[in-house]
């Protein structure tokens, strides 16, 4: 099923995503978030961790944040909540590729507009909308200030880590 360079390879992220995961972690703690915040900041950690290091972004991690949040809803369950999701992955997904038609090259992956589907399901529309501008924030910033060092693709899941931080607990 696995081969052993993937299995090293998930042995060697570990590490990565405990730093991450320690940081969310205490920022959630800090700032009284419900348990589904903190479960969506670990997952926004363990993607960003993936993000930085292989630029990729697990489906896998996506998937267990949409079971997770219907576990969550099981009783409440929202379709408003689940088609504003949807509304955002798709905004997305069509801004995507008008920009990669008319500029003729790569925007964002697929995994960060299913990471932020996730992300509408946990914190909403609004916040959601708030998420992106933060995160296109930090990231104009984070490109600007490494520019000169020449790193190659930018990683935007921590980005968004951090933009929905900030708008899931503010």
């Amino acid at each position: 099923m696995y081969s052993k360079s993937a299995v090293n390879k998930e042995v060697k992220m570990t590490k990565y995503e405990e730093i991450l995961t320690a940081v969310l972690g205490l920022t959630a703690a800090f700032t009284a978030c419900s348990v589904g915040q903190m479960v969506l900041f670990y997952i926004l950690a363990v993607c960003a961790a993936f993000d930085l290091k292989e630029r990729i972004i697990p489906s896998r991690f996506l998937i267990t944040g949409v079971m997770t949040w219907v576990c969550f809803n099981f009783q409440r369950f929202s379709i408003l909540r689940l088609a504003s999701a949807f509304v955002i992955a798709l905004l997305l997904f069509i801004l995507t590729l008008l920009y990669e038609k008319l500029r003729l090259r790569k925007a964002i992956g697929g995994g960060d507009i299913k990471l932020f589907f996730v992300i509408a399901l946990f914190i909403g529309f609004d916040k959601t909308l708030i998420a992106l501008l933060l995160a296109c924030a930090i990231a104009i910033v984070f490109v600007v200030v490494c520019k000169p060092f020449k790193l190659g693709p930018f990683p935007w899941a921590p980005a968004i880590a951090l933009g929905t931080m900030i708008a899931a607990v503010f």
